[in-house]
């Protein structure tokens, strides 16, 4: 059970003030006179005490990959999730060996994993590392680049229209892979942040708490990139047509989400939610880039709902 200690304010010369600590605190700590002691100010503008420890080496989170021959296929949904739970170090090991396919399955798995290398091989294991250091990612530049990489197959959709150069579609479907490797490293920072909530603000977090709606934005983000990526397959597989004026209005939505994300504008987000209701209010979606469109538009406003949490997380809570 916390204790609550109340101590009065003491004046120190012209231009220090000291209060006095708990004697019972400093015996349980081993503390002794002339030992330093930290001060970390809060968002909330609360002080904490910190007693002063030696460094220590930071655990390294290891886990264990078992792969059986035949059972190539699953290294890689496998191996992405370790790395998105945050695991450091994983060790691949075959039963009995580790196959041709398992290494060519890891090496490509690995190009989708930044900051994740082999330090390790023989004939039946491989060992990958990260080696990065996790409070150098910034979580807000991660978001930067999944933004920009879906705005950019927008404007490459709009290329298409003008053009009608099928490679534009090619580019849109392949930047898919660019879109989930942010995805998956934003899910690693986010469970990096809950496993230690000290490194919240080195990587750009006020709060462990905001975790929620940040992994939210960057879910729906990495689902946007998925809907972009159908409508460019969809038409060149079946020729089915989009035309400016819809993309126009793809556009402007996702900018509008990420504003109303970012910066909290009110404005952006009405916009979101007229063009969302406007469309629904007509016939209902019924060929296939149409209900990708709806899809679309919806995955927006889940956009304006992850800033409404994250507003909510930023106000004290209130009892009674």
């Amino acid at each position: 059970m916390p204790r609550l200690y109340s101590r009065k304010i003491l004046r120190i010369g012209s231009s220090s003030y000291a209060i006095s600590l708990p004697k019972e605190w400093v015996i349980s700590l081993g503390l002794k006179e002339g030992m330093p002691i930290f001060l970390e100010e809060t968002v909330e503008k609360n002080l904490l005490i910190l007693p002063y420890q030696p460094p220590t080496t930071p655990r390294i989170l290891k886990a264990l990959l078992e792969v059986k021959e035949g059972e190539e296929e699953s290294i890689e949904r496998l191996l992405i999730a370790q790395y998105e739970a945050g695991y450091d170090y994983i060790r691949i090991v075959g039963k009995p060996k580790l196959s041709a396919d398992a290494r060519r399955a890891i090496k490509k798995t690995l190009i989708r994993l930044i900051g994740f290398e082999i330090i390790e091989e023989s004939a039946d294991y491989v060992a990958v590392q990260s080696v990065l250091d996790p409070e150098t990612l910034d979580i807000w530049r991660t978001l930067d680049r999944m933004e920009v990489l879906i705005l950019n197959m927008i404007i490459d959709l709009k290329t298409y229209l003008t053009q009608r150069d099928t490679d534009y579609l090619i580019s849109i479907i392949e930047r898919d892979d660019d879109v989930d490797k942010f995805y998956f490293l934003l899910s690693r920072q986010v469970n990096l942040s809950l496993r230690n909530p000290s490194i919240c603000e080195k990587v750009g977090l006020e709060n462990v708490s905001h975790t929620v709606p940040i992994y939210s934005y960057g879910k729906t983000l990495e689902r946007i990139g998925d809907v972009v990526v159908s409508i460019a397959r969809n038409i060149k597989l079946n020729g089915e047509d989009i035309n400016l004026k819809q993309v126009n209005m793809l556009e402007e939505s996702l900018k509008n989400g990420i504003r109303a994300f970012r910066k909290g504008e009110i404005e952006a987000m009405r916009k979101v939610s007229y063009v969302y209701n406007t469309f629904f209010s007509q016939k209902p979606p019924k060929e296939l880039t149409e209900m990708l469109l709806g899809n679309f538009l919806s995955l927006c406003i889940d956009l304006v709902e992850a800033r409404i949490v994250l507003d909510a997380l930023k106000w004290p809570m209130l009892s009674g």
